[in-house]
């Protein structure tokens, strides 16, 4: 049964937050009106629906059916024309709010920390403006301009925090938690597949870790096969093994992308120290073709050498 999380009506100003249950085969529209019902069919653009952290547009409502257990999230925001109209009214708003409140409390404010009329004016206005715009932009954000074309899909390890040296963290009762990485987190590829390896700590065990997550999505929900996602768990008891999917530390160089063209010469890497093997991945992201004066595409090839030795030798 997918259980949904969902405003109980369309109010801009009053998140509030309910928790739905509904069959099983049960379509993305129909879950939208079991939440919603009064709202008016011409009023999709109000709607966001994500189910993990992929968005449904209100054309496949009617054809997505989420898997049972899948987290579905229905939000109310502004949207279309009218978002701009109201950011608009609210930022006249907030600027009248803040040159009022400006010439009533600036005298106050002037004696109270021995500062010039004119100074504590512009602090209360300057403050009033930046709360008030920060509000807005978390009521009504901002339109965003997507180019579909120049997307490139990733995996991103950067929610985690990388902390050498810094103190364990500590875990008393219950609690949700980010935990930070045991080990720099790397890539590795198989064939056609790219899989995130990571090593993650929450504190001095004995602790018992459940419901674990990619952001919000429950982890199971990735887990279509065992090849998908693997995760072994050591709650800090002696008689914990050895990791299996995170044997030995592994540094990755990938911030720094080598560009090639004809007039580069040799690029040259040094590794860590006390390295025990490496690894040099060849991708072509936009793949590898050449154009000719036309705009048409062709096939290409490239030549890789690459050669290595100790440093300090010749």
């Amino acid at each position: 049964m997918p259980a949904i999380a969902v405003p109980p009506r369309p109010r801009l100003l009053l998140p509030h937050r309910i928790t739905l249950t509904v069959p099983a085969a049960t379509t993305i529209a129909g879950i939208v009106r079991a939440a919603l019902p009064d709202l008016p069919a011409a009023r999709r653009d109000w709607i966001r629906v994500t189910i993990g952290d992929q968005l449904i547009l209100p054309a496949f409502w009617g054809r997505v059916r989420p898997r049972p257990g899948a987290p579905v999230l229905v939000r109310v925001v502004p949207a279309g024309s009218g978002n701009t109209v109201l950011r608009t009214v609210l930022m006249v708003a907030v600027m009248v709010a803040a040159l009022t409140l400006g010439q009533l409390y600036a005298v106050p404010l002037a004696g109270a920390i021995g500062v010039s009329t004119a100074v504590a004016t512009q602090m209360i206005v300057g403050a009033t403006l930046f709360a008030g715009y920060l509000l807005i932009n978390m009521l009504v954000p901002p339109a965003k301009v997507s180019n579909s074309r120049n997307r490139t899909y990733t995996i991103d390890p950067s929610r985690n925090s990388v902390a050498p040296n810094e103190p364990f963290p500590l875990v008393l009762g219950e609690m949700r938690l980010a935990p930070p990485y045991a080990a720099l987190p790397y890539t590795e590829e198989v064939g056609d597949d790219v899989y995130l390896v990571a090593a993650f700590t929450a504190g001095t065990g004995p602790l018992e870790i459940s419901d674990l997550r990619i952001g919000e999505t429950p982890l199971s929900y990735y887990a279509q096969s065992v090849e998908d996602v693997q995760v072994e768990i050591f709650e800090g008891r002696a008689t914990d093994g050895r990791s299996s999917l995170y044997p030995q530390q592994v540094i990755e160089d990938a911030d720094r992308p080598v560009e090639l063209s004809h007039d580069v010469g040799p690029v040259t890497r040094v590794s860590a120290r006390d390295t025990a093997d490496l690894e040099v991945v060849v991708a072509f992201g936009a793949g590898l073709y050449h154009v000719d004066k036309k705009g048409r595409r062709g096939s290409a090839r490239v030549d890789v050498r690459i050669r290595a030795r100790l440093a300090g030798t010749s």
